[in-house]
């Protein structure tokens, strides 16, 4: 499947997919697009007359027709088509379900994560609960963090689990990759489904390619529509094919998925600490060095204080040597939020950023916009003065943070999120890694379509925001980062972060006090048979290493003594025919000394 999706021109018919797996053929029972129609039927009901469901999509076809601010930014999209193609159908009279299939496929295609039609009548059969247990039929576009697996997609575009709860019943592990379903690989439903009946829940990227992303990544979401999966183990030698009945009553799980693995030495972001204990940001600093490390989860309620207390903490009460501020995943909200840690790091005003309008004048032209020029100096101040207007503690009292900043940027940065990468990419010291943000910069804008305001819910930005310095537009694009870097499944499995490894060796050529001589060391396999690998990476242009394998009493059983250049190291201890037990791997540096005890089997 190309960047630009473009989907199959009909829906797929009825499809008798077989299988075979060490010899055996199973028959799909579940997957059947001829069928999803009438389950579709049963499953909503009639639901509105026909006459007001016309008026609904007219009103949100006419809406986008002439304020949607991102037809200039965005692959193009034949905006006529879609109400030539799905006006005619619900004229003639069409389910709940089907009404709600042409609608949210509609909205889809304006492909910006604040455009939503939501109705009541639908939503009370599309809960998590019900589609899972029910087997509803609906097309889910979102990793679902409620079935307690993290995934993330790889280049080739397969999904990867990053993270998993250990009691899942597909037992699914670090590393382990989800092919698809009844045979076929999940990039070949895609398009199928997107041109089906079915209904989609949530929306994808706001570009082209984080809307590619999200709906490889919805992968597991979708169980519920077929028979069986298939999951390609961590060690690459071993396909497993699963009945999907196994997820049967498997939702609800607080999994908290942060497009990241575990740092060593800052504090953890979990559902419970950002749901009940309202943390919005987290911070520590890096183990074995004297870099600070903020993870900051979204820009509302408690976000504004707690990262100004963070960036106060590791930049003057207890000063670092290099900051990395992780935003690969911010879900949002608004740009006060990050502003007063902001002049902890900046004393500068920047004029960074304006917005533009749909141009009325121009009703026939989609892409006619008119900038804002005179909305320059107050999006500047946002980012400094104007937050001591509306937060009552805080008084501008602005500082240079001149050292390193490494930002880390995904997909899942998104609205406030985009805008809180782009603003640090105007401090002199900042270095951007991961991927570019969602592409969302714009709002969440109710618009009135009809007079049942309690079920109907209309929203979509209509503003798009340009960049001041380039006058490039920002909704819709992946605007660029420095260094794209992303989890790969070789590190993942041994529970390192490229995306924070790449930062950290940028940090050490610009701050060596910032490091310390040996990071992200990691012993593997635990348990061991014969051989134990000791992976680690050296700072410093080179570095005297003795590695040491022991008895838990300190007796030496093997060791390596050697002078090593800046750089990833892996070095292989063999110690065949020892005693099952417990043993030490030692790894001493000038200034730094790791203790990892491993089982021998």
């Amino acid at each position: 499947m190309n960047r630009s999706l473009r989907f199959l021109a009909s829906v797929c018919t009825c499809i008798l997919v077989c299988f075979s797996v060490r010899g055996q053929a199973t028959a799909q029972q579940v997957y059947n697009p001829s069928l999803w129609t009438e389950s579709v039927d049963k499953t909503w009901g009639e639901g509105r007359p026909t006459a007001e469901k016309l008026a609904l999509f007219d009103s949100v076809w006419n809406i986008a027709n002439r304020s949607f601010p991102y037809f200039t930014t965005k692959p193009p999209i034949n905006w006529d088509s879609l109400r030539d193609r799905f006006r005619p159908e619900i004229a003639r009279g069409v389910s709940q379900g089907r009404f709600m299939a042409y609608m949210s496929r509609l909205v889809y295609h304006l492909n910006d994560i604040h455009v939503g039609f939501t109705d009541r009548l639908f939503i009370n059969n599309a809960n998590v609960g019900s589609i899972y247990l029910n087997r509803v039929p609906i097309f889910v576009v979102s990793p679902s963090e409620t079935l307690g697996i993290c995934l993330t997609t790889l280049p080739d575009g397969s999904a990867m689990v990053y993270e998993a709860d250990s009691t899942n019943p597909l037992k699914l592990r670090t590393g382990d990759i989800i092919l698809g379903y009844n045979g076929r690989p999940w990039r070949e439903y895609i398009p199928i489904l997107l041109n089906s009946d079915l209904p989609i829940l949530s929306s994808a990227g706001s570009t082209a390619e984080h809307q590619r992303n999200i709906l490889l990544a919805s992968v597991l979401s979708n169980w519920h529509l077929f028979d069986n999966i298939q999951i390609l183990r961590a060690d690459g030698r071993m396909m497993t094919t699963l009945s999907t009945s196994l997820m049967v009553g498997w939702y609800g799980r607080q999994t908290f998925c942060r497009d990241g693995l575990p740092v060593a030495g800052v504090p953890r972001m979990s559902w419970t600490s950002f749901y009940q204990q309202r943390n919005e940001a987290i911070w520590g600093k890096v183990a074995g060095t004297n870099i600070g490390y903020i993870y900051a989860h979204r820009c509302t309620d408690s976000l504004g204080r707690q990262f100004y207390n963070a960036v106060k903490e590791l930049t003057q009460d207890n000063p670092s040597d290099a900051l990395i501020l992780d935003l690969r995943r911010n879900d949002g909200g608004g740009i006060f939020a990050f502003s007063p840690g902001w002049s902890q790091l900046y004393n500068q005003s920047v004029r960074w950023l304006s917005v533009a309008f749909r141009d009325t004048a121009k009703p026939n032209d989609r892409t006619a916009m008119l900038r804002l020029p005179s909305a320059e100096p107050i999006y500047e101040q946002s980012l400094t003065t104007s937050p001591e207007r509306s937060l009552t503690w805080y008084r501008y009292q602005p500082k240079l943070y001149d050292k390193p900043i490494a930002v880390l940027s995904g997909p899942g940065s998104v609205s406030a999120g985009d805008l809180f990468v782009h603003a640090m990419r105007y401090h002199p010291q900042v270095r951007i890694f991961g991927k570019p943000s969602n592409g969302a910069f714009g709002s969440r804008l109710p618009w009135r379509i009809s007079r049942d305001t309690v079920n109907i819910n209309f929203t979509m930005p209509n503003v798009n925001f340009y960049d001041v310095r380039t006058g490039n537009w920002l909704g819709g694009r992946n605007y660029p980062i420095d260094e794209e870097v992303w989890l790969t499944q070789k590190n993942v499995v041994m529970g390192n972060d490229d995306v924070v490894e790449a930062a950290l060796r940028w940090i050490g050529t610009k701050n060596k006090n910032a490091l310390a001589s040996v990071i992200s060391s990691r012993v593997y396999p635990n348990p061991f048979v014969e051989e134990v690998s000791v992976r680690f990476s050296i700072a410093r242009e080179s570095e005297a290493v003795q590695i040491r394998l022991s008895s838990v009493l300190g007796q030496e059983l093997t060791s390596f003594n050697e002078t090593l250049s800046k750089g990833e190291h892996i070095i292989v201890l063999r110690a065949p025919n020892l005693a099952r037990g417990v043993y030490v791997v030692t790894i001493q540096t000038q200034d730094k000394r790791e203790l990892h005890r491993l089982v021998k089997n």
